[in-house]
């Protein structure tokens, strides 16, 4: 049941009685994000709920070394959109919470097919087997509904991209 209300207004009597929230929050206001996340944290604390975040790609390490992540490749005016996303998601791994941070790859297709076929990571970035870091809208939200019925990344990252 989705509650249309201010973020920043919402309380613990809001969100009782749901077993997943999933936040897809977004802003131009950058800022937003790790108030966001540490507001949903403070009403979700003692409760069973579990938060399920969708965040930024340019969170993902860029390769299996962990040297660099997605957002340190971007152009410095970009930077501190990035770096206020790893906030966000540094606010949910210092919690107690439930919770799980789904980090998109670099491209969506907006109109694409949902195809089911999809891969699961978790803090580097995805490729396909044409070397895309891609996947459609579609099948970004099958995943979530994935990981809500069948929880496989609590309290971790994941990120998903087509096979």
């Amino acid at each position: 049941m989705p509650i249309e209300k201010d973020i920043f207004a919402l309380t613990p009597a809001d969100l009782q009685g749901f077993d997943v929230v999933i936040c897809a929050f977004a802003s131009s206001k950058k800022s937003d994000y790790p108030r966001v996340n540490q507001h949903l944290v403070e009403i979700l604390t003692g409760t069973d709920t579990r938060l399920i975040v969708v965040g930024s790609g340019a969170t993902l390490f860029t390769d299996e070394t962990r040297q660099k992540t997605v957002g340190d490749e971007l152009p410095l005016i970009m930077r501190n959109s990035s770096h206020k996303h790893l906030q966000a998601r540094q606010i949910l791994q210092a919690s107690r919470l439930n919770w799980t941070y789904m980090a998109p790859p670099m491209n969506y297709v907006p109109d694409g097919n949902a195809t089911g076929s999809y891969q699961v990571g978790h803090d580097v970035l995805l490729y396909d087997r044409h070397g895309d870091s891609t996947i459609s809208y579609a099948d970004m939200a099958l995943a979530l509904v994935d990981e809500v019925e069948h929880p496989q990344n609590e309290r971790q990252l994941m990120t998903v991209a087509w096979k």
